[in-house]
C-alpha cells in the first residue's frame, strides 16, 4: 500500500500544477482497480489459474501481473497454491 505525500507549492517544478500530479495519481489508481478487477471477474468461476492465464488476459508482462497477484494475496481477496514454479490462484 502506498502513502500519498502532498507536496508544498514551493517545491514544485516551474510550471508544474498541483491538478496535475493529482491527475496523475488518479489515473494510475484507476488503471490498477481496472486491472484489479479484471483479475478478479477472470478468477470468478473458483477454479484455480497460472500467472500465464491472467497474463495474456490483462496484456501485460509477466512481472507485472505477478506484483498484481501478489498485491490481491495481500489484501485476502486472492489465495495462492504452490511455492514457485506452477503457482496458482484462486479467490479466496
Amino acid at each position: 500500500m502506498r502513502i500519498r505525500i502532498p507536496v508544498h507549492p514551493a517545491f514544485l517544478e516551474e510550471g508544474t500544477d498541483i491538478t496535475e500530479t493529482e491527475e496523475k495519481t488518479t489515473k494510475k489508481v484507476t488503471k490498477k482497480m481496472k486491472q484489479y478487477s479484471l483479475i478478479l471477474n477472470f478468477m470468478a468461476d473458483g477454479e484455480c489459474h497460472k500467472t500465464s492465464e491472467i497474463t495474456e488476459i490483462l496484456g501485460l508482462k509477466d512481472t507485472r501481473t505477478k506484483e498484481l497477484l501478489n498485491e490481491l494475496v495481500s489484501l485476502d481477496k486472492l489465495v495462492d497454491d504452490g511455492k514457485t514454479k506452477g503457482k496458482q490462484y484462486r479467490l479466496k
